[in-house]
């Protein structure tokens, strides 16, 4: 989605909301929440979505704690 196509439906018509809207919360310990900032693509067409996480200090926390 981030070449503004849908994968699902071929629609063009992708709305983007920054990361300074969106956050997702993950668990990166048993108990430690962390916000992680999130881009959001939402095709407007069929609702298929897709998050992006931008800063990679906060991808490579995830990728250990779940790999």
């Amino acid at each position: 989605m981030k070449k503004n196509i849908c994968p699902k439906c071929s629609s063009k018509k992708i709305v983007i909301i920054p990361e300074d809207r969106t956050s997702n919360f993950i668990y990166t310990g048993k108990t430690n929440l962390q916000i992680v900032r999130t881009t959001l693509y939402i095709c407007s067409e069929c609702g298929y979505t897709e998050y992006y996480v931008r800063d990679k200090k906060q991808l490579e926390k995830i990728c250990n704690k779940f790999s």
